[in-house]
């Protein structure tokens, strides 16, 4: 009868909204700076390593954007949804957050496959944005499934023609502004675990 109870309990539990929680998302990036920028004004320096981890917050993340029939559908986008829903870099947001992933798998005529993140941070002084975008068009390599947020990948274990953008944007109260472009080593997108201490 305790067993049957707790399972119960459990079970209405998880049926409370406030009480559903999705597993989260890591995203691991060992990244570097580009040798040839001009980081004058902010507190980066050509070449510097830029390594660290994001967490997506699913139960945070705003529904996709875009319909999701299966058979059509090739585009998902996690966006305006004015909650910081990804942090480990930076300040977290307070008040009105944009935060997006968006995840492109498009198995069909053109094979792109994608993965992006922009997570905003905010301080007293400054606003900053990381972009993380991993992208392809070769057959090689099918490493994006369906259109979740929750996607497992490592780029050291891709085979084909990966692509990558990063960018880090600073940007002070005064107006100045400077974006800064990332040279990837490594990227792993992870539910529910991160390769960091």
């Amino acid at each position: 009868m305790a067993k049957l109870i707790f399972t119960v309990t459990a079970g209405a539990l998880l049926a409370i909204p406030g009480f559903a929680w999705a597993t989260p998302v890591y995203v691991e990036y060992e990244t570097r700076i580009t040798d040839f920028c001009n980081c004058e004004g902010t507190p980066y320096t050509p070449g510097q390593r830029l390594d660290g981890w994001l967490r997506i917050d699913p139960d945070l993340a705003p529904p996709g954007r875009f319909p999701t029939d299966p058979g059509r559908q090739r585009n998902a986008q996690y966006w305006e949804t004015g909650r910081d829903f990804i942090s480990g870099f930076g300040w977290p947001t307070t008040g009105f957050g944009n935060d997006e992933v968006a995840v492109t798998d498009d198995s069909g005529k053109f094979m792109h496959q994608s993965y992006s993140v922009w997570d905003h941070s905010y301080n007293p002084t400054a606003t900053t944005v990381l972009q993380l975008q991993l992208y392809s068009d070769d057959v090689v390599d099918d490493f994006i499934h369906g259109m979740g947020l929750a996607q497992s990948f490592d780029t050291q274990a891709l085979e084909g023609d990966i692509k990558f953008r990063g960018f880090i944007t600073h940007k002070l109260k005064s107006g100045f502004q400077r974006t800064l472009s990332l040279v990837l080593d490594r990227l792993t997108v992870t539910p529910g675990q991160c390769r960091a201490p």
